[in-house]
C-alpha cells in the first residue's frame, strides 16, 4: 500500500498563489511517484480546469510518499484554466468548495477542497448560481468516477490523511459533495499570501 501527500500549487493573475493540499493512495503500490504526479496532471487538474477562468494556471505538483524518506518529487506543469476570462474580479478568495465524505463519522473521517478561480458570475446571494452549478456539476462527476470508491477507473484513490502524516493513517473516500456555499481562503487574498 501507498501513500501520497499531492500539493498542488496555482497562480492566478501572475499574482496570487494557490495550493489544495489532497491524499490519495494506490493498495497495490505499482506507481513510482512520477507516474502519480503525471495521473494527476493529466486527469485530476485536467478535470478541474476545464471549469476555471483563463487566468489561472495550474503550475506544480509536489507528490511526497508518505512513510518514506525519500524528497518530495515537483513536477513544473502549466494547466491552463479554460472558462474564458471573468471581468468582475474574479474568485481567488472565494472557492468552490468540495466535501470529501469517508465510512468514518466525525472530523476524522471528512475533509474539503478548496477550489479557486471559478467565475464570479456564478455566485448570488452568497450562494453558487444554477449557472455555477451547471458548470461545476461535470467536474465532480468526473472526478468521482475517476478516483472516488471501489467502481473508480483511476490507478489511485482520493482519501483523507490526518494532519500527522503517518503511513497507514489513509482513509478512502467514498463520496465528495458540492457545497451551494462558497469556502474563503483568506490567505489566498492579495498581499496576504500562503
Amino acid at each position: 500500500m501507498a501513500t501520497w501527500r499531492v500539493t498542488f500549487t496555482g497562480i492566478y493573475n501572475n499574482s496570487v498563489t494557490c495550493q489544495n493540499v489532497v491524499a490519495f493512495d494506490q493498495p497495490d503500490s505499482v506507481l513510482t511517484d512520477q507516474q502519480v504526479a503525471n495521473e494527476l496532471r493529466d486527469n485530476w487538474l485536467t478535470i478541474i480546469a476545464a471549469g476555471q477562468v483563463n487566468t489561472f494556471a495550474w503550475r506544480n505538483i509536489s507528490v511526497t510518499r508518505l512513510g518514506s524518506n525519500t524528497s518530495p518529487l515537483n513536477l513544473a506543469i502549466n494547466v491552463q484554466g479554460v472558462d474564458g476570462v471573468d471581468n468582475l474580479g474574479g474568485t481567488q478568495i472565494t472557492c468552490v468548495k468540495w466535501r470529501i465524505h469517508t465510512g468514518l463519522a466525525g472530523k476524522r473521517g471528512r475533509g474539503r477542497i478548496y477550489l479557486p478561480a471559478f467565475r464570479s458570475v456564478y455566485w448570488s446571494a452568497g450562494q453558487l448560481t444554477a449557472t455555477g452549478i451547471t458548470n461545476i456539476t461535470p467536474r465532480i462527476t468526473a472526478i468521482k468516477a475517476r478516483y472516488v470508491g471501489s467502481g473508480s477507473s483511476g490507478p489511485i484513490k482520493l482519501g483523507i490523511q490526518g494532519r500527522d502524516l503517518q503511513a497507514g493513517g489513509f482513509i478512502a473516500a467514498d463520496d465528495i459533495s458540492l457545497s451551494l456555499t462558497p469556502g474563503v481562503q483568506r490567505r489566498r487574498n492579495l498581499g496576504v499570501g500562503i
